[in-house]
């Protein structure tokens, strides 16, 4: 007879590490509606728990909205300040967050200034063509002038009809 093969053994379920939960969290929150991401964010209020501050640095990250970056970089600084355990195991994470954040920022800025100069190149464009179509006003007149000459009488004479 063969052997029967033993049953797979269960592997113990373990708990999700807070940084997994809040990595879970942060895709969730992405694909939230406007709508539903203010309702987030007002529904963490101002959380004293280092895992709901994270929580609420990720949605105000998600949000885009002026002032959300300053306040999540705010909360994260709060997250990496404390030494309790639960928040010592969330400091890569917040570390990392923050340096996103700063990266967004940087580049924002940057698009900001590089539509100005944008901006100002078209207007630079504008005053140059508008530069350009008044030195061919002033060539076409002066092309008018020399056969409005040769058509007018020599020494003064008037030319009688």
């Amino acid at each position: 007879m063969a052997a029967i093969p033993a049953p797979p053994t269960a592997v113990p379920a373990t708990a999700p590490s807070p940084a997994e939960t809040l990595l879970a969290y942060a895709e969730r929150v992405r694909s939230l509606q406007p709508a539903e991401l203010a309702q987030e964010i007002n529904g963490l209020g101002d959380p004293q728990d280092s895992t709901r501050q994270m929580q609420l640095a990720i949605a105000l990250g998600t949000a885009r909205t002026p002032g959300n970056a300053a306040r999540a970089q705010a909360l994260l600084q709060r997250v990496l300040a404390q030494n309790q355990p639960q928040a010592q195991v969330l400091h890569p994470l917040a570390r990392m967050l923050l340096a996103q954040q700063a990266d967004a920022r940087r580049l924002e800025e940057q698009l900001e200034r590089q539509s100005q100069q944008t901006k100002d190149a078209h207007r630079r464009i504008e005053l140059l063509n508008d530069r350009l179509e008044a030195l061919r006003a002033v060539e076409r007149s002066l092309l008018l002038r020399p056969a409005a000459a040769m058509s007018a009488p020599a020494n003064g004479q008037r030319l009688t009809p």
